[in-house]
């Protein structure tokens, strides 16, 4: 039995809207009128969000260093489900995967968890599986959500009361000892007393078997779900308990999630909407309730009062989570951007007549940007990249007319973005993005990523050396364009130019000059004449047919062929390895 599946959900600050309306409305809001989180923000919340400035801790703690406690089975199947859906989903994205951290004592149990946690930890989310101290990971997390974004956090595990104080078990706690675990009051003030205005908690616990040596339905008394009289002086929130007082919370061995968790994930999917098409909190209490009783009734023949608990601030009933109904009037067509400029960090966006229709700060060094009609739609969008590296993943994103980010993807974590282009492929509506990024660790390989035109990874391709200029050209405009870039091969010790199709960016580069066939290059060369200052494409010897130009420091050239990579002299300087 999870411990304190009595705090379900704690929805602190003003109302969180899914990404969704935010991005659609962001003056839309709730503000004020006792819907504050205590601390800097109790005066007046901030009239936007950005998912850029969220961040995210799920923890799953399936197996314990107190060797007494029983398993908590789909722990981490239940933090992995609750990350994917607040960073993975279109309808609920409200925190980017590279802003995410997961603490996983386990394994997921599912295939569906299982592949989740692949692609959040592709997309950037940092995986932690070793017994880590949870109580400084989750300061840290609150301290990097900023004022206009929200701070998740979720607890799936063992609990217990004392005194009506609710605790969780983390990896390391002791059940009988309380000064081992985090207390839910602690675990708020730190929510609470954070830059950030709008915080989700889910406390996951209270099961029916805390003890290894104990059958259901003699559950530890201590694991009881009580009261938590401890959350209410923080204020403007409404809070979730997984159980009734004095009652347990229990696993769902079919679907291999706890029945609270898989209500909550099944209402935010939209099966608890009010005919409107809102999930508000009142909604998702009832439908909660609904569920959580309903298993109970069928599953241990035990019919009860309240299955869960909820107090609600009178303000905050009627908040939005979801935006459910096709219905809802869309938004309208974002204008179309003619160009993008680039001030320090920050990009401004104009319009065919030239006016500005948007400026908007990226919070790092900026890549690129460029504009391309992304979506095929008829309107041009900016594609721009955040280089940042170090802790964090590099960025690309593609913002609209109307500045709305229409999706952002983390090119890994300790890459930060060099430069990126639009490409076009043949058959498919819209762009690919190609995007380079390089590590910080020199001795880690850098990333040529292919972004699709609705913001999911295509590909990679990995190189054992720094990247550092981008082409897309072709030959005649009969030709659909290839990827050519010039890096420094740190395995072959000499700048390497090569060239990729649009369609297949996969494998690696070679690390020997051995004929290779690891990467899907159309060729792979190395320039042994020394070092090169950059890459052209011309029509040098006016035929109507473009050829790549190598231009060396010492003032020669190299001319390459798009397709083969031969030269047109004797190749002296230019060694090409052949797949």
């Amino acid at each position: 039995m999870r411990a304190s599946k009595a705090i379900g959900i704690a929805l602190l600050g003003v109302s969180v809207l899914p990404l969704l309306w935010l991005l659609r409305e962001p003056h839309l809001l709730p503000m004020g009128r006792g819907v504050r989180p205590l601390g800097q923000f109790a005066g007046s919340p901030p009239a936007r969000f950005d998912v850029e400035q969220s961040a995210g801790l799920f923890v799953g703690v399936s197996h314990f260093k107190d060797h007494t406690l029983a398993d908590v089975e789909y722990a981490v199947d239940d933090a992995v489900d609750l990350a994917y859906a607040f960073s993975m989903t279109s309808h609920s994205r409200l925190v980017p995967a590279r802003r995410v951290v997961l603490v996983l004592t386990g394994k997921p149990k599912k295939e569906e968890s299982k592949q989740r946690l692949k692609r959040l930890e592709k997309a950037g989310a940092r995986v932690l599986h070793e017994r880590a101290d949870v109580e400084p990971l989750l300061q840290q997390q609150a301290d990097l959500a900023g004022p206009e974004g929200a701070l998740i956090v979720a607890f799936a595990t063992h609990g217990f009361s004392v005194d009506g104080v609710p605790y969780v078990l983390t990896a390391n706690s002791v059940f009988s000892d309380a000064g081992t675990s985090l207390s839910a009051a602690r675990l708020l003030e730190i929510a609470a007393t954070s830059r950030v205005a709008r915080s989700l908690v889910f406390i996951d616990a209270c099961r029916e078997r805390v003890k290894r040596n104990a059958r259901a339905g003699e559950a530890e008394p201590l694991a009881e779900a009580s009261l938590l009289a401890a959350m209410r002086p923080v204020q403007g929130q409404a809070v979730f308990y997984a159980a009734a007082a004095g009652q347990y919370a229990y696993d769902d061995d079919r679907i291999k999630n706890g029945v609270f968790t898989a209500a909550v994930l099944g209402g935010l999917q939209c099966q608890g909407a009010h005919p409107g098409g809102l999930v508000t909190v009142e909604a998702l209490h009832d439908f909660v309730e609904r569920s959580v009783r309903k298993w109970i009734l069928e599953h241990r023949h035990q019919a009860i009062g309240s299955a869960t608990q909820v107090n609600l601030d009178g303000r905050t009933s009627r908040m939005p989570l979801a935006s459910c109904s096709p219905l809802l009037e869309p938004p309208p067509p974002a204008p179309s951007v003619r160009r993008a400029t680039v001030r320090g960090r920050t990009i401004e966006a104009f319009s065919d007549a030239g006016t500005r229709l948007w400026t908007r700060d990226l919070h790092g060094a900026v890549v690129g940007p460029e504009v391309v009609d992304v979506d095929g739609d008829g309107r041009n969008e900016v594609v721009a990249g955040v280089g940042r590296g170090g802790d964090e993943s590099g960025t690309v994103m593609a913002l609209d007319g109307a500045g709305r980010v229409r999706w952002s993807v983390p090119t890994g974590p300790g890459l930060a973005v060099r430069a990126l282009a639009p490409t076009r492929l043949r058959g498919l509506k819209g762009r690919q993005i190609v995007a380079l990024s390089n590590p910080d660790d020199r001795r880690a390989p850098s990333l040529v990523t292919a972004i699709g035109a609705d913001g999911t990874i295509v590909s990679s391709y990995s190189h054992p050396g720094e990247l550092l200029q981008l082409l897309v050209d072709a030959p005649t405009a009969a030709h659909w364009p290839k990827i050519i870039i010039l890096a420094r091969n740190r395995a072959l010790g000499a700048p390497g130019v090569f060239a990729l199709n649009a369609r297949n960016v996969s494998g690696s580069a070679p690390g020997s000059r051995a004929p290779f066939t690891r990467g899907s290059q159309l060729w792979y060369g190395l320039v042994e004449q020394g070092p090169v200052r950059r890459l052209e494409v011309i029509d040098q010897d006016n035929d109507g047919i473009r050829d790549i130009v190598v231009r060396l420091a010492d003032g020669e050239a190299l001319y390459l062929d798009f397709l083969k990579g031969a030269t047109d002299t004797s190749g002296a300087g230019f060694k090409l390895l052949r797949r």
